[in-house]
């Protein structure tokens, strides 16, 4: 159901944008975001002067390889500027998405190393504030950062719901939405 919703969602806010003619387009990598839980590829259609759409397809880790994500994502982008029309200046975004993750936890005793591997499954909030600017050869410079609030619940490898003082392993927490994306508008 999520994900109906979710696709229903991004069709909504795609349906203005398709007759509209002079749309720009931006296809932007986020590779150092990536070592942050927020590295990207995104796609980003104007809407009007003012508004965007952002699709993003994201991956990343933590902590060596304790903690791993990917996670797909639907942002609308809000643009402050004045003079400048959608995609350039500063903005502010929404999105929504779905995520899964990975991570394990590992203790140690006087006698043995424990190790217990996670997975996690869910839908995430996204809120954050940046700056886009093209440069007169068409490369776009995105400089962002928010944070992402993800909903989830937790189950071992075995499938045991599992997570020490929480009654319904639900877990609420936010994750850095950050980073420096770069890539080409047409």
């Amino acid at each position: 159901m999520l994900k109906l919703t979710l696709l229903c969602c991004i069709f909504l806010q795609v349906l203005p944008a398709l007759g509209q003619p002079g749309l720009k387009n931006t296809l932007k990598l986020n590779i150092p975001g990536y070592f942050l839980l927020s590295g990207s590829a995104s796609f980003e259609k104007r809407i009007t002067g003012k508004s965007a759409i952002q699709l993003n397809a994201i991956a990343g880790k933590a902590y060596g390889n304790e903690f791993k994500i990917l996670a797909a994502r639907a942002d609308y982008r809000w643009y402050f500027s004045k003079k400048k029309k959608a995609p350039l200046g500063f903005y502010g975004a929404l999105g929504m998405g779905v995520e899964k993750f990975s991570f394990y936890t590992s203790f140690t005793t006087p006698t043995a190393t424990y190790r217990r591997d996670y997975d996690a499954s869910g839908f995430a909030l996204a809120h954050y504030y940046g700056y886009q600017q093209r440069f007169s050869n068409g490369i776009m410079l995105d400089i962002f950062c928010g944070a992402q609030k993800l909903f989830s619940t937790y189950r071992d490898k075995d499938g045991y719901e599992y997570l020490p003082n929480t009654p319904k392993s639900w877990v609420l927490y936010f994750v850095p939405v950050a980073g420096v994306s770069a890539g080409f508008s047409w």
